[in-house]
């Protein structure tokens, strides 16, 4: 007979929830959590309207609960950074733990 628990499926949290060390601890570095930021979708409507308020003057602010690393390599990736004004947000960037540390 299964007990309650070997019934019950295990949850992996969210890819996007898991903290840096979780990330490290499976054998990715920064270089692989820049890589798959770089592939985040944007909305060409969005990647427009900010290069339109760009013309006209506008000066565009992001403020997130983000980390600066996220929202930098996101930005540059669709050539938006030169469009944003300024960031204002957590200025954490992910870094490896040393090899051997836990």
């Amino acid at each position: 007979m299964l007990s309650r628990v070997a019934a019950t499926p295990q949850k992996r949290p969210h890819p996007e929830r898991r903290n840096s060390l979780a990330v490290w601890q499976e054998g990715f570095t920064q270089d692989d959590v820049a890589k798959a930021l770089q592939t985040a979708p944007l909305e060409p409507p969005m990647a427009e309207a900010l290069r339109e308020a760009q013309k006209s003057c506008q000066a565009i602010w992001i403020c997130s609960d983000a980390n600066t690393f996220f929202i930098e390599t996101i930005l540059q990736a669709h050539d938006l950074r030169d469009v944003i004004t300024g960031v204002i947000t957590c200025v954490a960037c992910p870094r490896e733990p040393a090899r051997g540390s836990s």
